[in-house]
């Protein structure tokens, strides 16, 4: 059956077209809560009560029913039956708040709504609706998960979703998630393949109807398991295994649905295996286009990160796409620098830091990961830079006059140090999202440099790369 995915919207704000329930309506006797792949036919219909033109008048609602994914136990889809043909729809939220509202589909008499935003093991409420026509709210209660504990510490709130990857204390492995502004998880998924490798990067496709994440080992040997990018709709029930065995931490998407990804490019120098990385585009049709290569555009000089079976020698983490200077820019950790491709031609535009630096800086970095181009500013989560204590240091790139100018550096009071991963992601009103890698935190700086939300995890709490969302689904 054809499904349209639910519209999940930031914030409690009340939508235009029904209100939430008021602080007197009684839920529990509007429907029961049903286990993961349980559904719950009502057998009632709901009249509105309004009167009008044809496809505007009285609402007969009949088997209304009501399941949780077998894959996301967050994830509720509501089918119906009614006498409207017109503008089927779902809202739902909790308590008084209003989450999202999701479109329907009619599909052979039935219409089919996916609800997706209602934090796991909470009871909530949903009410359907054709056009100004809504039914009395129902009550909804989603499953549990184990894949994330709940925070030890909230303060303040986030609009919107949190894209991520965590590691739960003694896990040993990063797996996809979506938060809500309070640190609940709304969605997850686990490859049901085999699988040893990490995720470290969790995004919403272009089209919103589903949720890509990456699974890489860090190896100079031939991948233990499944390597590449999932494909998951957001029931989780639909899967699509892009096999990209070099593939490793970070990856996007472009508009048309091309994957831009990390590879390793394994070569024999010197007696050594050494895995250099490069820049590759995979189409939807499966095609691979090499965008750029260290290998030809870097001199090897037997430095790196040294292993028993050989050195990664570049070995980028991060990886982002400027669209308005059609440029990618990289991340090349075990270089110490950023650097800026040309996607039409492949060449080096310019290098931020390390030994291959074109451009001069006064504030350098260490074993960097996330960044983000702001404008014309450049913002790094340095990790070690300044010794065991992790930061974020905004430069503005002049690349035309080959500089790099420190406009300011943030230390988290108090401090907090992270070997791998953090991140640091612009929001649209001047705030920048900070995930704290290994520290197990996310936080909220606002356009002044003042920490207004956080959200940490127990020690040995691990995140992964983020992505911030108005919204799931438009």
């Amino acid at each position: 059956m054809l499904t349209l995915l639910a519209l999940a919207c930031a914030g409690s704000t009340d939508l235009d077209s029904a209100a939430a329930p008021s602080e007197d309506t009684d839920l529990s006797d509007s429907g029961e809560s049903h286990d993961s792949g349980e559904g719950h036919d009502s057998g009632e219909g709901h009249d509105s009560g309004d009167t009008g033109e044809e496809g505007t008048g009285s609402v007969e609602l009949t088997a209304v029913s009501t399941t949780l994914s077998s894959e996301v136990a967050a994830v509720v889809t509501v089918t119906w039956q009614s006498n409207r043909s017109d503008d089927g729809a779902v809202q739902f939220g909790v308590g008084e708040a209003v989450i999202g509202q999701a479109t329907a589909v009619l599909s052979d008499g039935v219409w089919e709504a996916v609800l997706v935003g209602i934090p796991a093991d909470t009871t909530g409420w949903f009410s359907i609706g054709h056009g100004e026509s809504w039914s009395k709210p129902e009550s909804i209660t989603t499953g549990t998960t184990s894949v994330l504990p709940p925070p030890v510490e909230v303060s303040g709130d986030l609009a919107g979703f949190t894209l991520t990857t965590f590691m739960a204390p003694g896990s040993g492995r990063l797996n996809p998630v979506i938060l809500n502004g309070q640190g609940e998880p709304v969605w997850w998924h686990t490859y049901d393949g085999e699988r040893e490798g990490f995720s470290s990067r969790t995004v919403l496709a272009p089209d919103g109807q589903s949720i890509y994440y990456n699974i890489f080992h860090i190896t100079l040997g031939e991948p233990r398991s499944f390597a590449g990018i999932v494909k998951a709709s957001l029931d989780g029930e639909t899967v699509e295994a892009i096999e990209l065995p070099e593939n490793h931490h970070d990856f996007l998407i472009h508009d048309d649905g091309t994957i831009a990804t990390l590879m390793f490019d394994r070569r024999e120098m010197d007696g050594q295996n050494v895995a250099g990385d490069a820049i590759v585009e995979v189409a939807p049709d499966g095609t691979q286009t090499e965008i750029w290569n260290a290998w030809d555009h870097l001199t090897w000089d037997n430095t790196g990160t040294v292993t028993g079976s050989g050195s990664f020698w570049t070995l980028a983490n991060s990886l982002e796409y400027d669209a308005d200077r059609d440029q990618y820019l990289m991340s090349a950790r075990d270089r110490n620098s950023i650097i800026a491709v040309d996607r039409s031609t492949g060449a080096v535009e310019w290098i931020l830091g390390g030994a291959d630096g074109t451009l001069s800086l006064t504030d350098s970095f260490v074993g960097q990961h996330g960044f983000a181009r702001d404008g014309d500013d450049l913002l790094v989560f340095d990790n070690r830079g300044a010794g065991e204590v992790s930061r974020v240091i905004r430069y503005t790139i002049d690349a035309d006059a080959g500089t790099a100018t420190t406009d300011w550096i943030h230390n988290n009071e108090p401090s907090l140090f992270t070997e791998f991963f953090g991140d640091v992601v612009p929001q649209p009103d001047g705030s920048l999202l900070l995930a704290w890698g290994m520290s197990g935190r996310l936080s909220v700086l606002d356009s002044d440099r003042n920490t207004t939300s956080v959200r940490a995890w127990t020690n040995g709490s691990e995140f992964g790369f983020a992505t911030q969302e108005d919204t799931l689904v438009e």
